[in-house]
């Protein structure tokens, strides 16, 4: 439980460190993008963090998965993907880790979809929402 009742803190008053392409471990195309890499961004300390959400195959009904691509034609264009519900579970657990008797936050996580399928979007919310 965490009490912030005396806490008169807004958000002007943070630095917020960024990360784009947060679980990119180089290039932003035809390179990996994993999980330890999204843990030492957070364990870096950024607060704002992206994560671009793709269609993991182009037929209907794939499920989301985060990877680097493009919009306009649904590409993949990263040598690998991640399973968003153990991506989630990595900022769940790395994100919000009592340090000096407070807490490191807050956080933003920027989900940049890579897909207009609504199908893809309500199994994104749903595990966002199991998370």
């Amino acid at each position: 439980q965490i009490d912030n009742s005396d806490d008169d803190t807004i958000l002007s008053d943070y630095y917020i460190a960024s990360s784009f392409n947060s679980a990119c471990i180089g290039n932003q195309k035809f390179d990996y993008v994993s999980l330890e890499m999204l843990e030492t961004v957070l364990r870096s300390g950024a607060r704002y963090i992206e994560l671009q959400i793709c269609q993991e195959a182009l037929q209907s009904g794939s499920k989301p998965v985060i990877a680097t691509g493009d919009k306009t034609g649904k590409w993949i264009n990263s040598l690998n993907t991640l399973n968003i519900h153990e991506a989630l579970n990595v900022v769940s657990r790395m994100a919000f880790v009592k340090e000096e008797g407070s807490l490191n936050y807050p956080l933003f996580i920027y989900l940049n979809l890579n897909f207009i399928w609504p199908p893809i979007k309500i199994g994104l919310a749903r595990r966002i929402s199991t998370t």
